[in-house]
């Protein structure tokens, strides 16, 4: 299998599980689709809005690499007020909103757990059984803001890049952005 080959398929993967775990635990439907894949050394932006950075740790062999998927602040938000229950008038407030209360702050770093789960069942699945993933918790980046990875400059990322839907809201992009070690 090439290096293209794998990549495209650990970032389906990384996607359409994320996109399930997450859409079942808060029972809305995420779609997902347009995903394409590339290597870089370089971080990518989330564009011109606020995203937040569910980071990962992967580990191989005792040593521990970074990487992390973005997702804008609204869907992010739009997914947490879901985990907390909350009705659609105020799902809809925690989508406006720059900052985030303490609730809301609890819901993404649970999803962040949610997110390194799903990663890791992708991992298993792309036959990559002896990568251990963990979640480092989540943090805001700015707009056309790379992410803190906290990697070696030259590190090359295996990088998906995917558009998404959560039912009821408009379509948004995501990044998932996977240290490579294969």
């Amino acid at each position: 299998m090439t290096k293209t080959t794998l990549d495209g398929a650990l970032m389906q993967s990384i996607f359409f599980h994320v996109a399930g775990n997450l859409g079942l635990i808060v029972d809305r439907e995420i779609e997902v689709e347009k995903i394409k894949s590339e290597r870089s050394a370089e971080r990518k932006c989330g564009g011109e809005q606020i995203h937040i950075s569910f980071k990962l740790g992967f580990e191989v062999d005792g040593v521990v690499r970074h990487g992390c998927i973005l997702f804008p602040l609204p869907e992010a938000s739009t997914l947490a007020a879901c985990l907390m229950m909350l009705p659609e008038d105020e799902t809809d407030r925690a989508r406006q909103m720059s900052e985030l209360d303490e609730a809301a702050k609890g819901a993404m770093m649970e999803l962040g757990n949610l997110v390194g789960g799903a990663v890791a069942e992708a991992m298993r699945e792309s036959n990559l059984q002896s990568v251990r993933v963990v979640s480092e918790g989540c943090q805001g980046v700015r707009p056309d803001v790379p992410p803190a990875i906290h990697e070696p400059a030259e590190s090359e990322f295996a990088i998906g890049h995917a558009k998404a839907t959560i039912t009821g809201y408009p379509a948004f992009s995501c990044i998932a952005m996977v240290p490579v070690f294969w």
